[in-house]
């Protein structure tokens, strides 16, 4: 990992892992969003993009979330939002961004009705997630 990228140098499949907490009150997590975006992708597309639905948290280092896809040789930014049933939502980044900013809280708010997007996909009115990573 370099300055907050990940060098993949041979074709194949690989895992992301990482722990989410959640409240116990706020459970389960209605959606979780994991954006592996190769460098050469543009932040208007949505290529990378998973979504998964009505998961459990995983907050014990030893049983983290594991998810597998398939990555050329390239270099990519990994992103996750973890959002719970109460609509309150956090984002992560490598290396650590502050998404509760003006400016990258639109790259990881995904509920603009106006423009319904993914998060980590600019939208029109916006256009500058890029900056926040």
């Amino acid at each position: 990992m370099d300055n907050g990228k990940f060098n993949v140098t041979k074709n194949g499949f690989y895992f992301v892992s990482f722990n989410s907490n959640v409240d116990a009150e706020q459970v389960p997590i209605s959606k979780l969003t994991i954006r592996v975006k190769e460098n050469n992708d543009f932040f208007t597309s949505n290529t990378g993009i998973n979504t998964f639905t009505n998961i459990d948290p995983k907050p014990n280092t030893n049983n983290p979330h594991k998810i597998g896809t398939f990555l050329s040789a390239g270099t990519y930014q990994i992103m996750i939002k973890v959002e719970d049933n109460w609509l309150k939502y956090g984002c992560a980044s490598n290396p650590v961004k502050d998404f509760s900013s003006h400016s990258c809280s639109e790259c990881c708010n995904n509920t603009n009705l106006e423009y319904l997007s993914d998060a980590f996909v600019d939208k029109p009115s916006f256009e500058n997630c890029k900056q926040c990573f």
